[in-house]
């Protein structure tokens, strides 16, 4: 790599750059249409101090926004908002290939869907702008001169945590970061950065001024709280904190207050940060977690790898119930009822939540524990200073499940008879959507097909629909879906938000009052995805779910579930089957304590269905159940829930009855099963000539390599 660009978090100069407007760098759009993010949002949990990013479709053209002189153009690939890697670039090599050569150079860090061409632009003044997130139309020269409105390239990816489409904009004069926005025209937010010294404590006061902004807020915003907590509750809680502050609290003792209310409302899509890291990184001579309904050692340093597995009877005399239904209180991070993510949490993080559930018991933040036969042992807690220490198991296959280096997905046929599809994510580009398209095309006759969604986040609705019509040869269960907002805007708490203004509009008039309901609603008439007109599997199909599938992730299975077209294996979804909030996110700050929290605007119901078969609430249940047992983490057979999906198919288990099948039979009727069929046998044909010729072209390239 040839050279490195540090793109640093500068100092704010107050300079007019230009009298005259710029032009709006998307072809075709208004000033201001379609800004993802602006300076002072966060991105996941970075704080956007000087970028403007902006979205539209792979492919739009990019405009010059003004005339002036190229300084130079290459490959960038951004780590962090703050530091990007960049190398010359050939424009005359084909962008996709380059930009993958690229990334390689990372040895399978970066995601080469993020690597893009990016290009420095210097204005009359003497101020530079640099727009990555290109595909450049041609090879510039230094020093040439480009005019207001001529084409630079096409839209491409700019940032790894910006999963679309977008092109990312700095301004700086002299080395130092400005304003990106004030010379479109934009009301602009960016600001001058102030350095703020990390906060050890709060006063009373404080921290009652940013637990009431934050409940304050929670109460204007969040469409799905009557779902969680009854807003007494909620009140109750407010008073019983704020009430009983002493002169001072720390901000470790504050931080467990975030995580408390946090965990009152335990939305899957919520998300709370703070500015600076607090507390010391610990570790324990053994950790316990709970496996099942029992309690047991899960993992232990050199030396104490003989209680691996021992069942526990009591942790400081406290029996393994009282534990769970203690620590259960402090978890957050996912939906309404949701019980394995909860099982999981606590398999995997009792100690820290057993500790600040019993404050107190030990000063050392050492626990005891007596084992099933009657022996006790004092573990005792470690900081960690950097030195090296090995824990058994090793938890790194299990974490990396559906986890790919450098990729979002996975393609390859298991054995004869079984193709696999990994998907970590379902933010993906054209190019790789259209690449499963084109091994589920490929593979159209093999009998079995396994969609692993297990630990995937979620992402593009677009996309998820994509992949389920390229899953099915018969549409899918016709649904009505309805989103639900407390209101379209002017929300009184947006005055500590940083991506939302209290004055603002957020959402149109397609959200209406209903009479005798709250809030207001759009409706959709029932519709329902249907099969792609060209590749449409017909074969069995098994879909891999666990208590991290979220999202997107849990509307997968959720699609294939309501219409009986797989079967489901593993653990209960993170997102709730019925619904999730989402959409749009307001991002908080507070004042005094410098906490962030990411608050979704829209409930969104994707299936009004009353069913016994996923009560209210629930993730999706699978219908092959496989429990997280110690084995399965300590990969001790190799990937449990695969193992299973791959035993089903050998001993020829398959779909039992249909318990949607009344609902779908209310909604159906013989024209629409007429159309059923056509498509069927239309995709059936289109699907095997499509093998055909997929099969004939490997060949040809096969003998021209030869």
């Amino acid at each position: 790599m040839k050279r490195l660009a540090l793109i640093s978090i500068f100092v704010y100069f107050s300079i007019a750059l230009a009298a005259s407007e710029w032009l709006w760098p998307v072809k075709g759009s208004k000033t201001g249409d379609n800004v993802i993010y602006s300076p002072q949002n966060y991105i996941e949990h970075e704080l956007n101090s000087g970028s403007l990013f902006i979205g539209g479709n792979e492919g739009d053209e990019i405009i010059a926004p003004f005339t002036g002189k190229i300084e130079n153009f290459g490959f960038s690939y951004y780590e962090s908002l703050t530091y990007a890697v960049s190398a010359p670039a050939d424009i005359s090599k084909e962008f996709h290939a380059s930009r993958k050569e690229f990334a390689e150079k990372s040895r399978g860090r970066w995601n080469p869907r993020y690597a893009s061409h990016s290009i420095t632009l210097i204005t009359p003044e003497g101020s530079k702008m640099h727009i990555s997130g290109l595909n450049l139309d041609r090879q510039f020269k230094s020093g040439e001169t480009v005019q207001a409105g001529e084409k630079l390239g096409t839209m491409a990816y700019s940032y790894k945590n910006v999963p679309q489409p977008s092109i990312m904009i700095n301004v700086s004069r002299f080395g130092n970061q400005t304003d990106p926005m004030a010379n479109f025209g934009m009301r602009s937010t960016f600001k001058e950065p102030k350095t703020v010294e990390p906060i050890s404590s709060l006063t009373a006061e404080q921290a009652k001024e940013d637990i009431n902004i934050l409940i304050d807020a929670i109460i204007d915003c969040y469409p799905s709280l009557d779902d969680i907590i009854a807003m007494d509750d909620l009140e109750t809680y407010r008073r019983s904190v704020t009430d009983s502050f002493p002169g001072k609290i720390s901000f470790i003792d504050f931080s467990n207050i975030m995580s408390r209310i946090a965990s009152l409302l335990h939305d899957s899509h919520i998300s709370h940060w703070s500015a600076w890291p607090y507390g010391e990184p610990e570790y324990w001579d053994i950790d316990m977690g709970r496996v099942g309904d029992s309690l047991k050692v899960v993992w232990a340093i050199d030396g104490f790898t003989e209680y691996l597995n021992r069942g526990i009877k009591s942790v400081d005399g406290i029996s393994p119930d009282s534990v769970f239904r203690n620590t259960e209180r402090l978890i957050y991070g996912y939906d309404a009822n949701i019980e394995d993510y909860v099982k999981s949490t606590q398999f995997q993080h009792l100690v820290g939540l057993y500790l600040k559930s019993f404050p107190g018991i030990d000063k050392d933040r050492g626990y005891t524990v007596t084992f099933d036969n009657g022996e006790t042992l004092k573990v005792k807690r470690h900081v960690w200073h950097g030195e090296f220490f090995r824990q058994s198991p090793s938890r790194n296959a299990f974490k990396w499940i559906n986890r790919y280096r450098g990729k979002d997905f996975k393609t390859e046929m298991l054995n004869d008879s079984t193709a696999y599809i990994g998907l970590q994510t379902f933010n993906l580009d054209e190019l790789s959507t259209d690449s499963i398209r084109d091994f589920i095309a490929g593979h159209i006759t093999i009998p079995h097909l396994i969609v692993d969604v297990r630990n995937n986040g979620g992402g593009n609705d677009a996309v998820l629909h994509r992949i389920l019509s390229y899953c099915s040869d018969k549409p899918y269960a016709s649904l009505k879906h309805h989103n639900k907002i407390n209101r379209r805007g002017h929300f009184a708490s947006m005055a500590h938000c940083k991506n939302y203004f209290p004055e603002m509009e957020i959402f149109g008039e397609e959200y209406k009052e209903e009479e005798g309901y709250d809030g207001l609603y759009t409706r959709e008439d029932e519709s329902c995805i249907m099969p792609d007109s060209v590749v449409a599997y017909s074969g069995k199909l098994y879909v891999l779910v666990n208590e991290n599938s979220c999202s997107a992730a849990t509307l997968f299975p959720a699609n294939i579930l309501r219409s009986h077209r797989g079967i489901i294996i593993g653990r209960e979804t993170r997102t709730a089957y019925s619904y999730m909030t989402a959409l749009k996110f307001a991002d908080f700050i507070l004042p005094n304590s410098h906490y962030i929290w990411r608050i979704p605007l829209v409930k969104c119901i994707f299936d009004e269905t009353i069913s016994p078969r996923i009560p209210h609430g629930r993730g999706v249940i699978p219908d092959v159940y496989v429990p997280l047992t110690y084995d399965e983490v300590a990969f001790t057979n190799g990937d449990a829930i695969l193992n299973r999906a791959l035993q089903m198919i050998a001993d020829g288990e398959y779909l039992s009855d249909n318990p949607f099948e009344e609902n779908n039979n209310s909604t159906q009727d013989t024209s629409y099963a007429v159309v059923v069929s056509i498509i069927s046998i239309t995709s059936a044909i289109v699907a095997i000539m499509v093998a055909y010729t997929l099969k004939r072209r490997r060949k040809d390239k096969q003998r021209q390599n030869d």
